[in-house]
């Protein structure tokens, strides 16, 4: 309850950052393009840049730092 209620010109605030943010980030493409992947900021979700579960079986790397964690607690 002690949160702040953020309205909306700070959403707007936090989405023109996110906007500059991938237009620097994603150089190569159209500014346009660089825009549409501002929420995100994943170009694509190929084998390389995906989730390693789904294409590989593998655990994530927040799973293997819990992993970490819990094994140094014992």
């Amino acid at each position: 309850m002690g949160q702040k209620l953020r309205g909306r010109a700070w959403r707007r605030l936090q989405q023109l950052r996110m906007k500059a943010r991938a237009i620097a980030a994603f150089s190569d493409l159209d500014p346009a393009n660089a825009i549409l992947i501002a929420n995100h900021m994943k170009s694509c979700s190929c084998h390389m840049c995906g989730n390693p579960r789904r294409y590989w079986g593998e655990i994530t790397l927040q799973e293997k730092r819990q992993a970490l964690r819990e094994r140094d607690q014992e």
